[in-house]
């Protein structure tokens, strides 16, 4: 503790009033020297002198004290302990938060856009016909989702430009294509 000395620290002589002037000190300085007990010689020299001797009710007191320190040293640990699984679990939690984020972020973003009236937008449809009629050619298809650039998807050419399944493997395969953008 700066501003501490030995000279300073009054010395318990056989005296009474020594003793008292001693016991007012620790009275004093006994919070600062609670702190710095174990760094300060001046500290533990007035914590290891021992009023408790000359009253009754102050070696009560004495006994008080230090059960409450004990008490306080140990829900300090407990309280420790506590705040350090608290930590870890709250570092647990953010990774998992982050991990989700990262798996299912471009469901969220997809539900903030749905407000847009263009939701799936076909630009082009590419078939071309066979030169061989008994074969069938794949579709290309160019479209967009939300406001994504446009890309390009293939829909199986056995499947025709009538049937209702084709917008479908159209609409799967576009968002499909949008998450992975937006995963990336």
């Amino acid at each position: 503790i700066s501003g501490f000395s030995f000279d300073q620290m009054p010395t318990a002589t056989p005296g009474h009033n020594d003793n008292r002037m001693v016991c007012r000190e620790i009275r004093r300085n006994s919070a600062g020297c609670l702190k710095m007990r174990g760094k300060c010689d001046k500290c533990q020299a007035i914590l290891a002198v021992d009023c408790s001797q000359t009253d009754r009710d102050q070696r009560r007191i004495k006994e008080r004290f230090e059960d409450a320190l004990r008490l306080a040293e140990r829900f300090t640990r407990r309280y420790d302990e506590i705040l350090k699984a608290f930590q870890e679990e709250m570092l647990n939690t953010t990774a998992i938060l982050d991990q989700l984020n990262q798996q299912f972020g471009w469901v969220s973003q997809l539900a903030n856009r749905t407000r847009n009236d263009k939701l799936l937008k076909v630009i082009t449809v590419k078939s071309s016909s066979p030169e061989d009629t008994s074969q069938t050619t794949d579709t290309q298809v160019t479209v967009q989702v939300f406001d994504s650039e446009p890309f390009s998807l293939t829909v199986p050419g056995s499947v025709s430009l009538d049937d209702d399944t084709f917008m479908d493997i159209v609409a799967r395969d576009a968002l499909r294509g949008f998450k992975d953008n937006k995963v990336e």
